[in-house]
């Protein structure tokens, strides 16, 4: 939000790793981070290799290293020359994050992308028993809260769920996927849809204040689910599952078909 859009925000970050690059060439981390954003922004392959290059040979043994190294050969799966190929950059990319995780166990973007890869695999519980076992390292942070909470949701365990959002929007409330998942459960499950949060909006609502309308009876879970969208705009206005979710909501539960077609809108 400070910077405008997402590609100033990038353009500011690729500035500022420069800067640092060039106050000191042999600094790990800083050859790291800039590969991953070559990655990440670029689609830049060939220069993230030769940055990560310079930081295996500066420090061999650092999880980050390991863990980028691994982001690079996923990144390379899809344009791999043959299925085969592919096969073998995957399987190197996960070796690689089991060794960063092998350096440090608590290295959180490696549980991320090993989780994941269980996720994808079909093995849902080895994401899990990683998921908890990285938030016994990490105590209260919301991006494993949410997760952990996503897949006790999606699993059929919506009280262990609702806890643990709870947990991440207390620790964080502006962390928008957990924001967004509770207003989503608390919409399609019913029941209390406050989640610990205060009851007052840390900004206007979208669209302005809600006008009363004849037929409209919005039950207290729908003005809580409300309060929810309401907040994850206020995170990031131009979210499409927020704006759709939103629209949904105002016109099943509040009777307002225009403010329900600005939202799906927009």
């Amino acid at each position: 939000r400070q910077f405008g859009s997402r590609e100033d925000f990038f353009d500011k970050a690729e500035e500022l790793i420069n800067q640092a690059g060039h106050a000191d060439p042999d600094r790990t981390q800083t050859l790291v981070t800039h590969a991953l954003l070559m990655i990440r922004r670029r689609g830049d392959l060939p220069l993230a290799r030769e940055l990560l290059q310079l930081a295996l040979e500066l420090d061999s043994d650092s999880a980050d290293v390991q863990y980028a190294w691994g982001v690079l050969f996923t990144s390379s799966v899809p344009i791999a020359n043959n299925e085969e190929d592919g096969l073998d950059l995957a399987r190197e990319a996960l070796n690689l994050h089991r060794k960063a995780l092998q350096i440090n166990p608590a290295h959180l973007p490696a549980i991320r992308m090993l989780a994941a890869h269980y996720q994808r695999d079909g093995r849902p519980s080895e994401a899990e028993s990683l998921y908890r076992t990285a938030l016994a390292l990490h105590p209260s942070r919301p991006p494993l809260l949410w997760r952990l909470g996503f897949m006790g949701e999606a699993s059929g365990h919506p009280d262990e769920a609702r806890d643990l959002y709870t947990q991440a929007l207390k620790a964080d409330p502006q962390h928008l996927p957990a924001l967004i998942c509770a207003a989503h459960m608390a919409h399609s499950q019913g029941g209390p849809a406050d989640f610990g949060l205060p009851d007052e909006l840390p900004g206007p609502p979208p669209f302005g204040e809600l006008p009363e309308l004849p037929g409209q009876h919005p039950t207290p879970n729908a003005k809580g689910v409300y309060k929810l969208y309401a907040r994850a705009l206020s995170v990031d206005p131009h979210n499409v599952e927020a704006l759709a979710n939103l629209g949904l909501l105002l016109h099943e539960s509040f009777n307002n078909s225009q403010l329900a077609m600005k939202a799906l809108t927009q």
